[in-house]
């Protein structure tokens, strides 16, 4: 009897552990279920660049958040409600960036705070902007480590009065847009506002601002890339870097159809970078320096078919307004479309920019001219186009001393300097009132007296 109920122990143990796996499994199944029911509902650090959360729409108005397990945290009408949500539920000081991705067609009621160390992922997304906010789209203030990642966002700029579409604000650092299009943002597509740095706006489609510019940048930024995006159709300037910014680099990007400047530096910047754009058919200049710009170079930029309008006034690339030191280097700035439209291809305005080099470009067919040169000290050398034949050229001119070089205006002499040849030979036509002498080397050929050497 003793032993009966012993294996009766044992049966009843067997069973009880039996159950406890079952219930067990059933649990595992569940959640392996709900894993593959989304890709994206697998718990954060599962796999690489999972999401913390997705935040989806019903399309029909209805807007909600999952967590990593696929489990819904947060639900409302208002996605900006719902993103919000998202975002203070986020660790601060995270050891990784968090993703939040974003799927489907999303009207936001307000701006949006994007929070440090965060990835927003608008692969699969649509974003656009309600009647009435008059404000950015997604605000970072003093943000670190935030990229912003594909989709579209739509300002509906006629229907506001205020607000660019990505703003990085004070001391900003370390972010990125890539591969957003950007359009009807009623001011700035992107906008770097005070003392904001290593931000990167890449590979981006920006288009059609109502009252602003593809990307402006002001007040002591630096150390920005803005590289490989297409600009077109702003009502300001394509790309407008402004007030003691320095040492940013603006390459590969297509700049057309802006209602000012392709590109322009000014207010105080230096050592910028501009090279290697396709800056053409913008109403006003291809690529300006204006007002105290100092150390930048600008190379192998193609610059064609500016002052589309005709308006006689602007040249492809100009520097004026005590803009000096720069480089004019390797660029291409020309009219391709059989109709003269820029004045010149380099305009160096004033003759208070100082010392800026013009070497090495293609400058034909501009309706005025190859080069202006208005400035003190401006160095030309070997530009196509700009040699025409039987001139010569002075490249500093009114300067002790100053150089003979093969391209260039007619010369100016002037008594008392000292000229030096560099180049080939020249032959120097002299004619009009007395010449008292002529100095080559030390040694005197001609005085008014009649000396001949």
């Amino acid at each position: 009897m003793k032993l009966q109920i012993k294996v009766h122990r044992k049966i009843l143990l067997a069973i009880i552990c039996i159950a406890i796996l079952a219930f067990a499994s059933g649990v595992f199944y569940g959640r392996a279920q709900s894993s593959l029911s989304n890709v994206f509902t697998i718990a954060a650090g599962a796999y690489r660049d999972a999401p913390s959360y997705t935040i989806c729409t019903d399309g029909q108005g209805n807007y909600y958040a999952k967590d990593a397990y696929g489990s819904v945290d947060f639900a409302s009408t208002d996605a900006a409600n719902v993103i919000n949500s998202v975002f203070n539920a986020l660790p601060n000081n995270p050891t990784s960036q968090q993703i939040v991705k974003f799927e489907g067609y999303f009207v936001l009621s307000r701006t949006i705070d994007v929070p440090n160390d965060t990835v927003i992922d608008l692969s699969d997304a649509y974003i656009s902007l309600a009647n009435g906010v008059n404000g950015d789209i997604f605000y970072m203030n003093n943000a670190h480590c935030v990229d912003l990642i594909k989709g579209t966002i739509n300002g509906n700029g006629a229907n506001q009065n205020a607000g660019s579409g990505i703003d990085f604000f004070r001391h900003s650092h370390d972010c990125s847009v890539i591969g957003t299009k950007m359009l009807n943002i009623w001011g700035d597509c992107v906008l770097l506002n005070c003392y904001d740095y290593d931000i990167r706006v890449e590979d981006c489609n920006l288009s059609s601002s109502v009252q602003g510019s593809g990307i402006y940048e002001l007040t002591g930024g630096n150390n920005n890339l803005f590289s490989g995006n297409c600009i077109t159709n702003s009502a300001q300037n394509g790309i407008a870097i402004s007030t003691t910014c320095w040492g940013d680099d603006v390459e590969n990007n297509y700049v057309a159809h802006n209602s000012w400047a392709g590109i322009i530096v000014y207010s105080g910047c230096s050592k910028e970078i501009i090279t290697n754009n396709r800056v053409m058919d913008n109403i006003k200049e291809g690529i300006i320096l204006n007002s105290n710009v100092a150390s930048c170079t600008v190379s192998d930029n193609l610059c064609e078919d500016n002052d589309y309008n005709n308006q006689n006034f602007y040249a492809g690339l100009v520097c004026t307004s005590a803009s000096s030191y720069n480089t004019f280097e390797g660029n291409v700035a020309d009219t391709t479309t059989g109709t003269s439209r820029q004045t010149y291809g380099v305009n160096i305005n004033t003759a208070d920019c100082l010392s800026n080099t013009i070497i090495d470009n293609v400058l034909y067919n501009n309706k005025d001219g190859a080069i202006h040169d208005n400035g003190t000290r401006t160095r030309i050398y070997s530009n196509a186009g700009y040699n025409p034949l039987g001139k010569l050229a002075n490249c500093w001119v009114c300067q002790s001393p100053s150089y003979l070089v093969d391209s260039g205006g007619n010369i100016t002499f002037n008594s008392g300097y000292t000229y030096n040849n560099e180049g080939s030979p020249k032959i120097v036509y002299i004619s009009g009132d007395t010449v008292s002498s002529i100095i080559v080397d030390v040694v005197t050929l001609y005085t008014s007296a009649g000396n001949h050497g």
